[in-house]
């Protein structure tokens, strides 16, 4: 089966969108958008604070442990469905589930926490928290956002991108791979197609007899 996921045509170049099978875990990032402390049976997720489930008395006492203990400066609950691919939501730990509905044969529940610490926020944000609504609604986003990218990665939603000109050859700088997310990897695709310079190549070929070169019609570099 091919690695392309789809081929177009963007400012005169030739977009290539495919997986990336060698695509980094989006948690080697020294400075991550939350900490995530996710347990399961069946898969082996990041655990960021090394905590053994069994020491808690419910996910309740977790969560004031990584409060009390880890600098859990603003933290909400992960879901998870296993159902055809993972799916991940994050909600207040209060909350309840009101994302997934589990019918009896889907796998689906709370699989752990997502929260930001003084770390997080001084390395994402560059300011002091303060717990202001403000803040708070930003914390959220950092959260959410983490979450669902570390739920693409997972799910193998990974991806690079070449551009090529009419010739065939590559027209980029070739950083183009591991990119989390479809929408991400066509933005930046587009972008840089829309930001690369032509470059006007002879179409001609050398005839090594006469030491001239050949067209078969008008050539854009040799008038």
């Amino acid at each position: 089966m091919s690695d392309i996921v789809e081929r177009y045509q963007r400012n005169g170049f030739t977009v290539t969108i495919s997986y990336d099978p060698d695509c980094p875990s989006p948690r080697e990032d020294e400075s991550p958008g939350a900490r995530l402390a996710l347990f399961h049976r069946k898969y082996t997720f990041p655990n960021d604070a090394d905590l053994n489930p069994d020491d808690y008395e419910g996910w309740a006492d977790m969560a004031a442990h990584l409060r009390s203990d880890h600098d859990a400066l603003y933290l909400m609950a992960v879901y998870m469905i296993d159902h055809s691919g993972l799916a991940f939501r994050t909600v207040e730990p209060s909350a309840g589930n009101p994302f997934f509905e589990d019918p009896g044969e889907w796998d689906s529940g709370i699989v752990g926490f997502a929260w930001i610490d003084a770390k997080i926020w001084a390395d994402c944000r560059g300011t002091e928290w303060a717990g202001s609504d403000d803040q708070l609604a930003e914390a959220r986003k950092l959260i959410t956002s983490d979450v669902e990218q570390y739920g693409m990665y997972v799910n193998g939603e990974c991806f690079s991108y070449t551009i090529t000109d009419e010739f065939g050859e590559q027209a980029d700088d070739g950083c183009n791979h591991g990119i989390i997310g479809y929408d991400c990897v066509t933005e930046e695709a587009n972008m840089d197609a829309d930001h690369t310079e032509h470059v006007v190549k002879c179409n001609g070929r050398l005839d090594r007899v006469a030491g001239t070169i050949v067209h078969a019609g008008p050539c854009p570099l040799h008038r």
